[in-house]
């Protein structure tokens, strides 16, 4: 079973005479009230075997070319992740002397989605003022031993591979799988890690090998902020009023 899924981890991140290249295309647009519309479109070379979201409110659409999913959340906090790899783990009880000696290799004790694993994280909270409202977006992707696996595979040397740094060889191999994520924010963007700003909108483009911490980790951060115009409104009247009944009791007298 190990045998399998690194023959599959070799499909999907291995480098041949053409370099496989893979891209992910993300739009993600959250809603004044919390509500949050998500999509992940899969194109390239080829598809990792990656386990992607299947229960409603997800949609699949699949052709030759491209492999997408839909959702929409009427709570944004019922977002949390939508890919992960691989998509399942072998039963530890069929590894062979040789598979558990690439596993002691790699420090990994035992093969479960807590050791080995590539996958993402999502966060986005709203939290109501009186007279605005604060949007949150928060995205994570991290890396946990598939990278090692891959300098493994690769027969890249593990005396020139340093956790803190990068490799030439991997990152050459990591550049051609690309991240095209676009999120559109409710009221103003006020802070973003994005380079490319357009009013609520905000686009991040990177590979896998821009990841942090030895290929590890990226993230993606926004905040938006939204003013309660009706609040401001009927705040001032309430002012205006009040000073008007001051004056009028004032003058009575």
């Amino acid at each position: 079973m190990i045998k399998k899924l690194l023959a599959l981890l070799l499909l999907a991140l291995s480098t041949t005479a053409c370099y496989p290249k893979f891209q992910l295309r993300a739009y993600t647009e959250i809603g004044d009230d919390g509500w949050v519309s998500r999509s992940l479109t899969y194109s390239g070379d080829t598809i990792p075997p990656i386990k992607l979201p299947a229960d409603p409110p997800w949609k699949l659409e699949q052709k030759p070319e491209f492999l997408k999913i839909t959702g929409l959340f009427r709570n944004s906090a019922d977002l949390k992740t939508d890919f992960a790899f691989p998509k399942s783990y072998p039963d530890e009880k069929t590894f062979t002397g040789n598979d558990r000696e690439l596993l002691a290799d790699l420090r990994i004790k035992e093969f479960t989605p807590e050791t080995f694993f590539s996958r993402n994280a999502i966060s986005i909270t709203r939290r109501n003022w009186v007279f605005f409202t604060v949007y949150r977006y928060n995205e994570s992707f991290e890396n946990r031993k598939v990278i090692e696996m891959l300098r493994k595979l690769e027969g890249i040397d593990s005396y020139k591979f340093k956790i803190l740094g990068k490799d030439d060889n991997l990152e050459r191999i990591l550049a051609n799988f690309q991240f095209v994520y676009e999120v559109k924010m409710p009221g103003s963007l006020i802070k973003t890690s994005s380079n490319n700003i357009n009013g609520d909108y905000c686009s991040w483009s990177f590979t896998m090998a821009d990841f942090y911490w030895g290929y590890r980790e990226y993230k993606l951060k926004a905040t938006s902020i939204k003013t309660n115009i009706v609040a401001i409104i009927i705040f001032a009247f309430s002012v205006i009023a009040f000073v008007f009944g001051l004056f009028y009791i004032r003058n009575r007298r």
